[in-house]
């Protein structure tokens, strides 16, 4: 037993040394090329740390080759700043300039305006001095004439105002030939009550003598507006002519009459119209010179004297001023509405004219004319007589009369 161990172990060694013989040769074999491989990989490695060096040195050259590049592109990107600045200031500065030129121009500006007031002060004054001398010069002959004569009245009568006085005498006895007996047509139902309350006004009016008025002053006023309403309303057809108080052809030429006031309230109308508010003269004109016989020109001519006229009231009696002088309500209409009426802004203007004995006539008056527009602004047909120049002249004046008072009210109730 110890025997075969022995020998077991012992070929066993024999085994080992063979195999160590035989393997020597592999792993000088493989020695040799390990150190051969060593060799080459330290020359590569030594190739690579020199290509590497190399490369390095390359970069170096490159980076120090790049640095003026990026110096350059710095200079050239603050060039270009301040280039853009340069600009910038320069465009702020022209701004400037303009600002400045525009600053000198409109102090410039007020210099002229400050140094030119006095003289465009002066101007308005000397306009309105003229205004003043062509409205007061029939008064201030008056007075120059009364100086050696002890009546007003009597100095009319001595001027001159001798063509007026013979008008308003025509007038005043159309006028009382009228009242005597208005004789209304069948179809004048539509005016009728209106015509009679101004008719009535009228009667219970207390006016001065016919010799110490003036034509179109307010105290004729109310005697001119009933001969023009009944003469519109004879050529209209709603009305039966009376006989005249005093059969005189000359005297009793209703229709020389009508042209005479026709031309003297035009002229009347547009003078105070220019002097209270001239934007108001295109409106005025625009209906005056455009009427015929047309129904569309009858028409416009009625609405635009209705409009005119209530712009006159509402400027010259505004809202606010006639609801704080009056609560009646005849005069302010709905009080929620803050609009007062019509016959509210004509009281006020009497009362601030100081003429309130003029209000019932005057409110009066404004109906009767309204009645008649409206019906006008129906057409022409609804008129029983048609509307043929005479008509027509009749209506300029009695809307003329109409205005001409309103402006008559509202100049007498200015500030001194």
């Amino acid at each position: 037993m110890i025997y075969r161990d022995r020998y077991s172990l012992t070929r066993s060694i024999d085994e080992i040394t063979r195999a160590t013989r035989s393997s020597r040769p592999v792993i000088a074999s493989s020695s040799s090329q390990l150190a051969a491989a060593t060799r080459s990989s330290r020359s590569l490695v030594t190739s690579a740390s020199d290509q590497l060096a190399a490369a390095t040195r390359s970069s170096r050259s490159l980076a120090s080759a790049v640095n003026p590049c990026k110096e350059l592109f710095a200079a050239t990107s603050a060039y270009k700043d301040l280039t853009a600045a340069t600009r910038l200031d320069d465009e702020i500065a022209a701004v400037t300039r303009s600002s400045r030129e525009l600053d000198s121009i409109a102090r410039l500006d007020r210099e002229i305006k400050a140094a030119t007031r006095p003289f465009r002060e002066i101007e308005a004054a000397t306009r309105v001095d003229r205004e003043i001398e062509a409205a007061t010069r029939p008064y201030r002959e008056i007075e120059a004439a009364t100086k050696d004569l002890t009546s007003p009245v009597a100095a009319a009568k001595e001027l001159a105002l001798p063509h007026e006085l013979s008008l308003l005498s025509r007038v005043d006895r159309e006028v009382q030939g009228a009242l005597a007996e208005l004789r209304w047509t069948r179809l004048a139902n539509e005016v009728v009550p209106t015509a009679e309350a101004l008719a009535t006004s009228y009667r219970n009016l207390s006016l001065p003598p016919l010799e110490a008025r003036s034509l179109f002053a307010l105290d004729s006023l109310p005697t001119l507006e009933l001969f023009a309403h009944t003469s519109l309303l004879n050529e209209l057809g709603f009305l039966e002519a009376a006989a005249p108080a005093v059969v005189d052809p000359e005297e009793a030429d209703e229709a020389a009459i009508q042209e005479e006031l026709d031309r003297r309230s035009q002229a009347t109308l547009e003078s105070l119209l220019a002097s209270y508010d001239p934007a108001l003269l295109p409106v005025w004109h625009g209906a005056n010179e455009g009427l015929t016989n047309q129904n569309d020109s009858i028409r416009h001519f009625c609405v635009s004297q209705r409009a005119l006229l209530q712009k006159l009231l509402e400027k010259a009696a505004p809202n606010k001023a006639v609801m704080e002088w009056s609560d009646n309500p005849d005069y302010i209409g709905q009080r929620d509405t803050n609009v007062p009426t019509m016959s509210g802004r004509l009281a006020y203007l009497c009362d601030r004219a100081k003429l309130s004995r003029f209000t019932h006539f005057a409110i009066t008056d404004a109906k009767a004319a309204y009645k008649v527009w409206n019906q006008l602004t129906k057409g022409v047909k609804q008129m029983p007589g048609g509307m043929d120049e005479r008509s027509l002249t009749a209506l300029r004046v009695r809307s003329n009369c109409l205005i001409v008072m309103a402006l008559q009210l509202i100049r007498e109730g200015l500030p001194n």
